[in-house]
């Protein structure tokens, strides 16, 4: 984010020293941006596993929810705001969170909280550092260039998401190694599961290289403890290839995956049977044609090779995506003034279920950052 003077945006946090250093000598810098859009879809749309336009993922099951209508929403929830803090030059950490609820179409004074990053960081001898807390996952590193910010990041060939973990990092001249151990799922029931009875736990490690100033890559792995499935017990497992090419206002970015077993890792490939095999990715490029204006286009897809069966709940939402696949095509056009961002977006899903679902969105909105 763009380092400003000043705070459009959620300047009831100004106090907090934004830009100095508190009585205890703790440095801190906000940072974030507020996210707003009207977003319109041809026919229904999933959300992950809810049908509404919060943060597209999918095409809606057409078979489950065909309403024949389409449909439109302004949604604001997807705005971020953290905060950096700087202990001495050795310690640091940060905080972060959105307001994201996938459980409320369109959500005014019913937003709260959600949190996204919480950790803090030690360095450690020559270029090592420990980093302890809930952060990006070290599996499937890179991030696609999108205007739909939590939606077309994943289940359109990206998986990667976050993760209680504690990381170990090597910082190269050219590049960085990475290894963490950290929580295989999440558990959002009120008691106890496997998960925390047979100690679940993941290991994931990963590395990057930058050969040149304009082309870096990344390969990552995952494994998590031996889980029992239907032919016995196995580990779930999953490999990562990852590149990124920027020459001055021209960015590439490029990342694959393949898996089995990836939904029982918290991570964000398509739900369905346990120990199902997948394979996704993405491709993403960016110009700027002027100092302000620039276009972007994507095109990603997830391949599950079981999809499970879909049932509605009494809240509307899905028990199981049901999904086999997911393809995702965008194209978006920006302009940029000062810290304003004014955007457009079109994307198109191909889904499928028991059918092949098809859907169109639009986006229209600004973003402004601090």
């Amino acid at each position: 984010m763009k380092e400003l003077r000043y705070s459009l945006v959620l300047s009831l946090l100004l106090p907090l020293s934004v830009f100095g250093v508190n009585e205890k000598g703790v440095d801190t810098q906000l940072y974030g941006f507020l996210k707003t859009s009207v977003t319109y879809a041809d026919q229904s749309i999933n959300s992950f596993s809810n049908t509404n336009l919060v943060a597209p993922t999918s095409a809606g099951n057409q078979s489950i929810n065909a309403s024949g209508n389409d449909r439109s929403t302004f949604q604001v929830a997807q705005s971020r705001l953290g905060v950096n803090l700087s202990f001495n030059s050795k310690t640091r950490g940060l905080a972060e969170v959105d307001f994201i609820d996938f459980s409320q179409s369109s959500p005014t004074t019913q937003s709260r909280p959600r949190l996204r990053r919480l950790f803090i960081e030690r360095d450690f001898a020559q270029n090592w550092s420990v980093r302890l807390g809930q952060d990006w996952d070290t599996f499937s590193p890179l991030r696609p260039d999108t205007f739909d910010i939590i939606g077309l990041y994943f289940n359109g060939g990206n998986t990667g998401f976050m993760r209680e973990a504690l990381k170990l990092r090597k910082s190269f001249k050219n590049g960085r190694f990475e290894l963490a151990l950290g929580q295989a799922n999440k558990n959002t029931a009120v008691g106890t599961t496997d998960i925390e009875e047979k100690h679940q736990q993941s290991l994931a490690a990963n590395g990057m290289i930058k050969f040149t100033d304009k082309f870096s890559l990344s390969l990552s792995g995952i494994v998590g403890s031996k889980l029992s499935y239907s032919q016995g017990k196995k580990n779930p497992f999953g490999l990562s290839l990852g590149a990124i090419y920027q020459k001055g206002d021209v960015k590439f970015v490029f990342e694959s995956y393949t898996g089995e077993g990836l939904s029982e890792l918290n991570i964000l490939d398509l739900s369905g049977s346990k120990f199902a095999t997948s394979t996704g990715g993405y491709l993403t490029f960016k110009r700027y044609f002027t100092q302000n204006l620039g276009v972007l286009v994507g095109q990603g897809g997830v391949y599950r090779n079981q999809s499970g069966v879909s049932q509605v709940l009494s809240n509307k939402s899905y028990s199981n995506l049901g999904l086999s696949r997911n393809l995702v095509s965008r194209l978006g056009s920006f302009y940029e003034i000062d810290l304003f961002k004014f955007y457009g977006e079109f994307t198109h899903f191909s889904s499928q279920y028991q059918q092949t679902s098809n859907a169109n969105t639009i986006e229209f909105g600004f973003i402004a950052t601090i």
